[in-house]
């Protein structure tokens, strides 16, 4: 696996975060930290700076509707709680905050 940053006691691996952690096995992670995308992306706009803004991201931040976009989400974090490690200390933070990129950091 190719790392963005590493030290001795530090790896930093940048990605699709969903793809990566099937590498690993199940109770792997002490915690994980995710940002899924907002599924946002509906041709609108924003302003920003004072300036008008497409709120549009990319494919991949389009919602497929409701029901999809909660699967989605549901099935992010279930898979999520597999990779860390004991049942009674699992700690899966989502966040729904805007990245501009839609990726996950994972701190190993």
């Amino acid at each position: 696996m190719k790392y963005a940053f590493q030290t001795d006691n530090f790896k930093l691996i940048q990605g699709n975060s969903l793809e990566i952690l099937k590498k690993f096995p199940a109770n792997s992670f002490d915690m994980i930290f995710a940002d899924p995308p907002y599924l946002l992306s509906n041709d609108g706009f924003s302003v920003q700076a004072g300036k008008r803004v497409s709120v549009n991201k990319g494919e991949w931040d389009r919602s497929n509707g409701f029901d999809k976009d909660f699967e989605f989400q549901n099935d992010c974090v279930n898979f999520l709680i597999q990779k860390t490690v004991a049942k009674d200390s699992k700690k899966v933070i989502t966040v729904k905050a805007p990245t501009g990129a839609g990726k996950t950091i994972i701190l190993i």
